[in-house]
């Protein structure tokens, strides 16, 4: 097994989703792998290329400059394959680590309320009180096979004087910068509130 399939094992032991199953069953496959091992082959082959060329360039007819321009579209080539494989989205790390999912939204909106449905716990403190939630709640949970991290979080308005309050908004603004999905609670009773600052 190579450092790939053994991180894969890894992931499969404390998979506690079938989307994390999969994803690690994959990669114990070799998947990952064979794609390094193709970029390294064609990278060895350029590097060849480069290498025939400083050594006999000017004494080979059969090595010339366009084997040189030839090694290093390849390894432009290589490098937009292995760019556009680190970005994808973090689809692996969000089936791996889970998609976290930002609550967020003005004082007493229900997002605490909303947690607790459906984490189908009291994991959030609920009441009528404006302020109750400070600090992040976290919750993991499997939502369609996905694991789903949720953060709820203090509730967010311009016009509060209370330093502990202030904090938790800071907190709430960095919960929503981490995560994946920003979901947006508004309570409907009441009209639509202005943009948040």
């Amino acid at each position: 097994m190579d450092l790939t399939e053994v991180e894969a094992l890894g992931d499969l032991i404390n998979a506690q989703t079938d989307a994390q199953r999969r994803q690690a069953l994959a990669a114990m496959g070799g998947g990952q792998r064979r794609s390094l091992e193709a970029w390294r082959g064609r990278m060895v082959r350029a590097l060849a290329h480069t290498e025939a060329l400083i050594d006999f360039g000017e004494d080979a007819d059969d090595v010339t400059e366009a084997a040189l321009s030839s090694a290093v579209g390849e390894m432009r080539e290589i490098r937009r394959e292995i760019e556009a494989e680190l970005e994808d989205g973090g689809r692996g790390e969000a089936v791996r680590d889970g998609v976290r999912v930002a609550i967020l939204g003005l004082p007493n909106a229900g997002k605490s309320s909303l947690l607790n449905l459906l984490a189908r716990r009291d994991a959030a403190i609920v009441s009528p009180i404006e302020g109750t939630t400070r600090d992040v709640v976290t919750v993991s949970l499997q939502l369609g096979g996905m694991p789903v991290v949720l953060s709820d979080t203090a509730g967010l308005r311009s016009d509060s004087e209370d330093p502990i309050e202030r904090l938790g908004m800071v907190r709430s603004a960095d919960e929503a910068a981490k995560a994946h999905v920003q979901l947006w609670v508004f309570d409907a009773s009441t009209p639509v509130p202005p943009v948040l600052d």
